[in-house]
C-alpha cells in the first residue's frame, strides 16, 4: 500500500514538471527566441541595429508584442542574451559603418510593413536597479538602408532611441511610440 502512495507522488510530480516545462518552452519561443528576417525573395530594407543594451525587433506590428512569431532578439551588449549576442557583428550589406565598442548586426526587414523596436537597458546605481525600455515604430521602404541606435545614459538616467534612412537618401526618422501590444 505504501509503494503505490510512492508511485502516484512521483507520478504526479512528474506530471507537474511536464507541465512547468510546457509553460517555460512557451514563453521562450516567446521572449527568448532571434529575430527572424523575411526571405531575400521578399520585397525588404536592411538595418544595422545599435545598442549598448537589448534590442528586440517586432515584424507586422505598430505595438510590442514579444511573444509573436518573427519577433526576437536582434542584438545585446549581455552575454546572458546568447542569442542577440550571436547576432552581433552579423552583416548584410548596410552602407557605412556603426562606431565601434557597441553591439550591432545587420537584419533583413519587411518594406512596407510595420516595424515595431523594443530596446531594454538596465544599470545599478548608488544601490538600486534602474531599467529603461523604449518602444518606437515605423514601416521600412524597399531597398533603403536604415541605422537605428540606441543608447543608456545612466548618469541623466535616460534612454534615447533614434533611426534615420542611411540610402538613397540620408533622412533622420520620424519614429511612432509604441505601446504593448493587447493579448
Amino acid at each position: 500500500m505504501k509503494l503505490r502512495h510512492i508511485a502516484c507522488l512521483f507520478l504526479g510530480m512528474g506530471v507537474l514538471v511536464g507541465c512547468a516545462g510546457d509553460v517555460v518552452r512557451k514563453h521562450e519561443q516567446g521572449d527568448h527566441s532571434n529575430y527572424a528576417e523575411p526571405p531575400e525573395e521578399v520585397p525588404h530594407a536592411v538595418l544595422r541595429v545599435i545598442s549598448d543594451g537589448l534590442v528586440r525587433l517586432v515584424p507586422d506590428a505598430t505595438c510590442a508584442d514579444l511573444s509573436k512569431p518573427g519577433a526576437g532578439f536582434a542584438v545585446s551588449s549581455d552575454r546572458l542574451y546568447q542569442g542577440a549576442y550571436g547576432s552581433n557583428g552579423q552583416l548584410r550589406g548596410v552602407v557605412g559603418h556603426g562606431p565601434p565598442g557597441v553591439a550591432q548586426g545587420e537584419f533583413r526587414v519587411a518594406a512596407d510593413r510595420p516595424l515595431t523596436l523594443h530596446y531594454t537597458y538596465t544599470w545599478v546605481a548608488g544601490g538600486y536597479e534602474y531599467a529603461c525600455r523604449i518602444a518606437r515604430t515605423f514601416t521600412p521602404q524597399a531597398q533603403a538602408h536604415y541605422e537605428v541606435m540606441s543608447l543608456g545614459q545612466p548618469k541623466e538616467k535616460q534612454c534615447s532611441l533614434t533611426a534615420a534612412r542611411l540610402w538613397p537618401s540620408a533622412a533622420t526618422l520620424e519614429l511612432s511610440k509604441a505601446t504593448l501590444c493587447d493579448k
